[in-house]
């Protein structure tokens, strides 16, 4: 699955270590095993973007196992406490006050990472303001409502360089009798000509960017 170019594993910054017994260890263990073996098929050395990092902690991983050149941090924080309900999809996102701290923790935790580039904002705006094919990978975990998702993967399919992996979070997540991610991965696949199948492990998708999803989803 990793693309080639990326794979360049000279001067690159300063390994990373995640202290054993983390969070994700502990209160999920089957789930983060399955988002690390996912991990390890992602491109090494590369530039990539996390759209949804919450507290940062599988920000944590991304950097221990894929030593990214780059790595883009994109989430909204506690600007999504003046969104309409519709579109808050856990119970902290409407607490200001709560979004903010995490933000605030966040900026702090990689302070010392030059690599890491924090973006507050939404994800496809934040997204258009790169330059096309900027990245080698990306991880969707953002709003799951099918509407954002179909937009988030729309928009990477432009961003992420053609050999490049575009993955996510979720597959199987439900919601008023809806799996919206999968709909919406199902639908960006069969737009662009190809099977409705998508490689995953568990609930973690993985989409090769090939050239039929660069040229339906070109800049207009």
């Amino acid at each position: 699955m990793a693309g080639s170019h990326a794979e360049d594993l000279t001067d690159l910054p300063p390994p990373y270590r995640v202290p054993e017994g983390s969070e994700l260890e502990l209160k999920a263990p089957n789930r983060h095993q399955k988002r690390l073996r996912m991990l390890a098929q992602m491109p090494r050395g590369g530039r990539c973007a996390e759209i949804g990092v919450w507290n940062g902690a599988f920000s944590d991983y991304i950097l221990e196992v894929t030593r990214p050149r780059e790595l883009i941090l994109i989430d909204p924080w506690d600007l999504l406490s003046d969104r309409p309900d519709g579109e808050q999809t856990h119970k902290k996102h409407s607490d200001d006050a709560f979004m903010g701290s995490m933000r605030d923790h966040v900026a702090a935790k990689f302070a010392e990472r030059p690599e890491v580039k924090l973006h507050q904002g939404f994800s496809a705006e934040v997204l258009e303001g790169l330059p096309d094919d900027h990245l080698d990978w990306i991880y969707i975990d953002g709003n799951h409502l099918y509407d954002f998702v179909k937009q988030d993967l729309a928009v990477a399919a432009r961003k992420v360089r053609q050999g490049g992996v575009i993955a996510g979070d979720d597959l199987f997540w439900k919601r008023d009798g809806r799996m919206h991610v999968r709909e919406a991965v199902m639908e960006f696949l069969e737009e662009a000509g190809l099977e409705r199948k998508v490689d995953h492990i568990g609930q973690q998708f993985m989409i090769p960017v090939v050239a039929e999803i660069k040229k339906t989803y070109a800049a207009g």
